[in-house]
């Protein structure tokens, strides 16, 4: 019995699909649970490539919707396998330093989530702990810091309001 192509590249594509979305679920579950983590309670990170806030931003929470932290879909990208060398070691640096403080954000009662400076504080302080818990071994987590603390830098320069005067950042 010969099968048509048509039905050959229908089967194909669906298989493909549901591979895609198998990982991704699985990606964007383990997001989800770091996000939590810092948040203290249950968190969604949404990666929504169709938002026009990841023109100026990447990411944003809310403060009245504590249960979803929005990421860039580019960062999110480089969230879903920390150690696979797709992505550059800047922009995967970058993607969990907006994860954590996203999810720093959201954390709650503490009545400090709406300042910058000490979310970003608190993201970079606790930004090994987020590399290892999204897959980085401790030396891996340890080398993205290093890229992490020059974008937090960065940022503190660009923006003082990120500037935290007091906090202890961690040596590289």
């Amino acid at each position: 019995m010969k099968i048509p192509l048509f039905w050959v590249f229908l089967v194909a594509l669906v298989f493909f699909c549901l591979v895609w979305l198998t990982d991704y679920s699985e990606a964007n579950s383990q997001m989800d649970a770091v996000a939590s983590t810092f948040a203290q309670h249950e968190v969604k990170v949404v990666c929504d490539p169709q938002d026009e806030m990841f023109k100026s931003a990447w990411g944003y929470v809310y403060l009245t919707d504590p249960l979803t932290l929005n990421e860039a879909p580019y960062l999110c990208a480089a969230l879903e396998n920390v150690n696979d060398g797709l992505y550059g070691l800047s922009r995967r640096a970058l993607a969990i330093l907006v994860l954590i403080h996203e999810s720093y954000h959201q954390r709650l009662p503490w009545g400090d989530r709406g300042d910058e400076a000490k979310v970003e504080c608190k993201a970079i302080r606790h930004f090994r702990y987020g590399a290892q818990f999204l897959g980085a071994s401790p030396e891996f987590a340890t080398a993205l810091r290093a890229y992490a603390l020059v974008w937090h830098w960065r940022l503190a320069a660009k923006y003082p309001e990120y500037n935290l005067e007091g906090c202890k950042v961690p040596n590289p």
